[in-house]
């Protein structure tokens, strides 16, 4: 799996399974540190340190389950806030 192809627009519409979120994760991961997704090597710094803020030292990153949490919400909130919108009178039909 390429995880430059990988389609962000249908990650904010779709809410991932963990097994999916579980699989990507070391990807990611393993992307940043090599370079490469199918390469493995010591990671100098905890995954979950990353995602904290730039204040702090860190690279901000957004973790994928949090993420993708994020865009269910957004998307609720659209659907209940946007009536107007022409496909949310769509779903709601």
């Amino acid at each position: 799996m390429n995880l430059i192809i990988l389609n962000t627009s249908s990650l904010k519409v779709f809410s991932l399974p963990k097994k999916v979120l579980q699989y990507l994760k070391p990807k990611c991961r393993n992307f940043l540190w090599c370079g490469k997704e199918q390469e493995s090597r010591k990671a100098h710094v905890a995954w979950d340190h990353l995602c904290d803020p730039k204040q702090v030292g860190c690279l901000n990153l957004i973790a994928l389950v949090e993420w993708n949490k994020v865009n269910m919400i957004k998307l609720l909130w659209n659907l209940t806030s946007k009536s107007y919108k022409l496909w949310v009178r769509w779903i709601n039909a």
